[in-house]
């Protein structure tokens, strides 16, 4: 089974003053790139969502080998960004729908995710210390419940209709948490 990574990077990250995920971490590697490559050590096919008009972000992304998909309407919610990549991703296969701005997801934390839905989970999400993180995996046959989410909740709704169909990847990885948002969260990364 084929499984696609659609990383969501269309957001202005203006809580961070714009440009958020090209600010750089610790490594000397930018928030989106760290992102991009955790995707891409863990799944051979990685699609990365970006505003049309970010030639910045685009730039950093293309020069790391990244497949791109333009979102026009990004900034009338995520929603519309995981549309996009959804529809990018091939017929059948599963995702992996990771955030942009949580570059301290462990790669091992994905494979757990790409092995759950590879063993017929429908949806696999990783918890730490009982609390639901990112990314999230969806099996293939939800691509159509997928393309029809809507405003800022991307596959929130999604989860919610089959939570009882989660599968729990219980994880020692706080990553899973961690989104930056703001000059603090950067702190100590």
């Amino acid at each position: 089974m084929g499984v696609t990574g659609i990383l969501l990077a269309a957001g202005q990250g203006s809580r961070l003053g714009g440009g958020k995920l090209l600010h750089k971490l610790a490594s000397g590697d930018s928030i989106g790139i760290t992102s991009y490559r955790n995707l891409c050590t863990a799944l051979d096919h990685v699609l990365v969502v970006v505003r049309p008009n970010d030639a910045p972000l685009r730039d950093e992304f293309s020069r790391a080998g990244a497949v791109l998909i333009d979102c026009a309407d990004a900034l009338q919610g995520q929603s519309h960004s995981l549309i996009a990549g959804v529809h990018a991703t091939p017929a059948g296969h599963a995702l992996v729908v990771a955030l942009g701005d949580m570059p301290f997801v462990q790669v091992e934390t994905i494979r757990a995710l790409v092995r759950s839905i590879r063993s017929g989970a429908l949806i696999a999400a990783p918890y730490y210390l009982g609390s639901r993180g990112n990314p999230i995996a969806f099996a293939a046959h939800l691509r159509q419940e997928l393309l029809l989410v809507s405003g800022d909740m991307g596959a929130r709704e999604v989860v919610k209709r089959h939570a009882h169909e989660l599968m729990k990847i219980n994880c020692a990885d706080p990553g899973v948490l961690r989104d930056i948002d703001t000059p603090q969260d950067l702190a100590g990364s």
